[in-house]
């Protein structure tokens, strides 16, 4: 009797679907934290503030910079930092966005 109950069981495993790895995202997850526009006027002035540290770019990108740590330079790469571009909803945000990139 426990052989044949187990008999019955196996076959509806095959039943479960299962979704392959590797599709595609539907959608795109909502940003959870908040976005400061005073942030993006900083960050349109050069000043990069992350992890208790200020780097001031001087122009030049923040890409090519020295970052002061660690944890700063995971904060840049990690991109966090745009929700507060697409906060600040400027004329000067939107030229940006629109401009050609090299």
């Amino acid at each position: 009797m426990f052989a044949r109950g187990r008999v019955l069981v196996w076959p509806l495993a095959g039943l479960i679907y299962w979704p392959a790895r590797g599709e595609r995202l539907v959608i795109a997850p909502q940003e959870l934290r908040t976005a400061d526009p005073t942030r993006a006027n900083e960050i349109y002035g050069g000043r990069f503030a992350f992890a208790g540290k200020i780097v001031v770019c001087d122009g030049r990108s923040p890409f090519e910079v020295e970052p002061p740590t660690g944890e700063w330079a995971e904060m840049l790469l990690g991109f966090g930092w745009l929700r507060h571009l697409r906060a600040a909803n400027s004329t000067i945000t939107r030229a940006n966005a629109r401009a050609p990139r090299r």
